[in-house]
C-alpha cells in the first residue's frame, strides 16, 4: 500500500498560497492604479520609465514562474545529484526554497505598492531584504552537505568532505555577519553609498570562503592524497 506523505502535499499548497498574495493585492488596488505605472526606478527611488498597468500581471506571472522553478529545483535536487548526498540536506533545501518564495512574493508586493505610490525606496528595501536572506543562508550553511547545486562549491570542497565542512563552517559565519552588516549599513548610509557598500560586502563574503577553501586544501593536501 502506498503511504501518502501529507508534507509533500501541504508544502506546494503553501508555496502557491504565498505566491498568490501579490496577485490578490494587485487585484484589490488595480482599479485605483493609473493607466501608466512605473516599471523602473533610479537609485533615489524616482520613476524613470513607465508601462501600461496591465503589464503588472505579466511581471507577477514571470517572477512567480521563476519562484516555482526554483522551488521545484531545490526540492528535487536529491533526484539529480550525482554525489547522492543531497538527500542528507533535504530539509535545508526545502527551507531555503520556501524562504526564496517568500522573498520573491515580498518583492512583488513591494513593486505593486511602488506602482501605486509612485516611489520605490530601492536603496532601503532591496538591500535589507537581501541582507536578511544572506544571514539566513549563513545560519543554515553548516547543514548543507556536499552537492553540485547549493553551497560554496569550490573544486577543493567538492573533492574532499572535510574541506566542504570547514569551508561551510567559516562561510556560515561570514554570510551571517555579512548579511546583518548589509542590513545595518542600508539604514546608516546615504542611498548614494549603499550600492558601493553592498558590492564591497558581497564581494568580500564571496571571496573569503573561496580563499579559505584553497588554503585548507593546500594545508591538508598530504592528508587528502
Amino acid at each position: 500500500m502506498t503511504t501518502i506523505n501529507f508534507r509533500n502535499i501541504v508544502r506546494p499548497v503553501i508555496v502557491l498560497g504565498i505566491l498568490a498574495i501579490p496577485f490578490i493585492y494587485l487585484s484589490r488596488i488595480y482599479p485605483s492604479l493609473p493607466s501608466l505605472v512605473p516599471k523602473h526606478f533610479n537609485g533615489e527611488g524616482i520613476p524613470d520609465a513607465y508601462t501600461a498597468k496591465h503589464n503588472l500581471w505579466k511581471i507577477l506571472a514571470l517572477t512567480s514562474a521563476i519562484a516555482v522553478g526554483i522551488y521545484l529545483l531545490l526540492t528535487n535536487i536529491t533526484r539529480i545529484d550525482p554525489k547522492k548526498k543531497a538527500s542528507l540536506s533535504r530539509n535545508t533545501f526545502q527551507m531555503i526554497s520556501i524562504v526564496l518564495v517568500i522573498l520573491i512574493a515580498a518583492l512583488n508586493s513591494i513593486t505593486i505598492a511602488a506602482s501605486q505610490d509612485g516611489h520605490f525606496a530601492f536603496s532601503r528595501f532591496l538591500p535589507a531584504i537581501l541582507g536578511l536572506f544572506l544571514a539566513f543562508l549563513g545560519n543554515r550553511m553548516l547543514s548543507i552537505r556536499p552537492n553540485y547545486f547549493v553551497g560554496i562549491r569550490t573544486p577543493w570542497a567538492l573533492e574532499h568532505e572535510d574541506n566542504w565542512k570547514a569551508t561551510h563552517r567559516l562561510g556560515g559565519k561570514v554570510f551571517f555577519a555579512g548579511g546583518i552588516l548589509i542590513v545595518i549599513v542600508t539604514f546608516l548610509l546615504t542611498p548614494a553609498l549603499v550600492e558601493s557598500a553592498l558590492f564591497a560586502i558581497i564581494a568580500t563574503m564571496a571571496l573569503i570562503p573561496v580563499v579559505y577553501s584553497y588554503i585548507y586544501f593546500r594545508k591538508h593536501s598530504g592528508n587528502n592524497s
